[in-house]
């Protein structure tokens, strides 16, 4: 078959499966005079299927979390949050309970569960007037 009869094929198969679509009423309509076929092309928008991988798994979030409460350095738990994306930041956020904006910047919700994580610790340990304990 040549280039462009494939391509009309490939148009009246979509047009078939247009109509098979329709309600019954707009069949019996078509077959009357009183009604025309319109064509609108449009462009399938094409939604990307969520990818597990892309979430945190619950022992993922889990460890994380662990993981900064682990920390006695707001530095060093900086630079470990600096890694994630803002969605991961969100989650980690959210499973926190810590209230945060859509419209809040990336570093405005990582500070925010600084404070809520490392910094609160340290603040507890400095009016109990302990050191805090380093995990090696």
């Amino acid at each position: 078959m040549k280039p462009k009869i494939i391509g009309i094929n490939k148009i009246v198969n979509k047009f078939y499966a247009a109509l098979e679509k329709l309600p019954s009423t707009d069949i019996d309509n078509l077959l009357t005079d009183d009604y025309e076929i319109q064509i609108d092309v449009k462009k399938i928008k094409v939604v990307a299927e969520k990818s597990v991988s892309d979430d945190l798994s619950s022992d993922e979030m889990n460890d994380i979390i662990n993981k900064l409460d682990s920390f006695i350095d707001s530095l060093i738990a900086r630079e470990y949050l600096t890694k994630f994306k803002r969605k991961d930041l969100d989650d980690i956020a959210k499973r926190l309970d810590i209230f945060f904006k859509k419209i809040d910047k990336t570093d405005d919700i990582l500070n925010k569960i600084l404070n809520a994580t490392v910094s609160a610790k340290l603040n507890t340990n400095a009016i109990l007037g302990s050191k805090p304990i380093e995990i090696k």
